[in-house]
């Protein structure tokens, strides 16, 4: 009973809000999704980059988190969003449960969470399963862009398809299929791709019948580029399923959001 009022009320706050945002449309000539999208990014990016704030999350994760810290772990991470965000935005992280942003915020809380808790129970592997054998030396890793995936395909179920977040990048730099562009995501990365140290393209938005979308790009940055570039003693040729120079500030990716109403 509780799951279905649960369901009920998310549904109601979708149609209000859809409703509210309807009419701003019309009237700004200009979608209050937006902002959504950017807080939603931010908040999301806060939680990921909290991987990289100690190197023994990345390299020692069996020995980091284990059943006996893990609340406490958790802990500490949510501590350092709260700085992330802050820095990223320069808002105050949001404390409600009822504003959008808090809504969102008690969702990523509860998905990152559980990738966690999932990984050190055991439910969650970090060992590659992909064709791209390259990759596999870094099984056992909780390497960034794992972490977040798991925590992406959780916040979908939580939110109930209402939201949804995709890591994904154009197809001639994909690793992991499962972050496979669909044709609409392809084409706009794909434009923006050839646009070296050219990372002021803050968001690309499109509107459907019944979602807005949003997709908003990620460069590589000083931590990304060992890997990722394509310069002597970089790994990207051997990682990408291409020959397409990559360099530091080049785009990497996007984040893809879905609003449903």
């Amino acid at each position: 009973m509780h799951s279905i009022m649960k369901s009920k009320l998310i549904s109601i706050l979708v149609f209000i809000l859809a409703s509210q945002f309807s009419t701003s449309l019309n009237a700004a000539g200009k979608s209050p999704y937006e902002e959504m999208a950017f807080e939603l990014t931010a908040l999301f990016r806060a939680y990921r980059a909290t991987i990289t704030l100690d190197k023994k999350r990345i390299h020692e994760p069996n020995t980091y988190f284990t059943k006996e810290n893990i609340d406490q772990r958790i802990k500490e991470m949510h501590t350092e969003v709260k700085l992330k965000y802050k820095a990223m935005t320069n808002k105050d992280y949001p404390t409600d449960d009822y504003s959008f942003k808090g809504r969102t915020r008690t969702t990523l809380e509860k998905s990152f969470e559980k990738t966690l808790r999932d990984y050190v129970t055991g439910y969650v592997s970090l060992d590659w399963k992909g064709e791209n054998k390259f990759v596999k030396k870094w099984d056992g890793k909780m390497l960034p862009a794992r972490f977040a995936s798991y925590a992406a395909t959780n916040f979908n179920k939580i939110s109930e398809g209402m939201i949804l977040i995709k890591l994904t990048s154009s197809e001639q730099l994909l690793v992991n299929v499962n972050n496979k562009p669909d044709d609409w995501e392809n084409k706009v990365i794909d434009e923006m791709i050839y646009q070296t140290k050219n990372n002021n393209v803050a968001f690309v938005e499109k509107q459907e019948k019944d979602q807005y979308r949003f997709l908003i790009p990620e460069y590589y940055g000083q931590g990304c580029i060992h890997c990722h570039g394509t310069k002597e003693g970089q790994l990207g040729n051997k990682i990408h399923p291409t020959n397409i120079e990559r360099n530091i500030y080049d785009l990497a990716g996007a984040i893809s959001i879905i609003f449903k109403y």
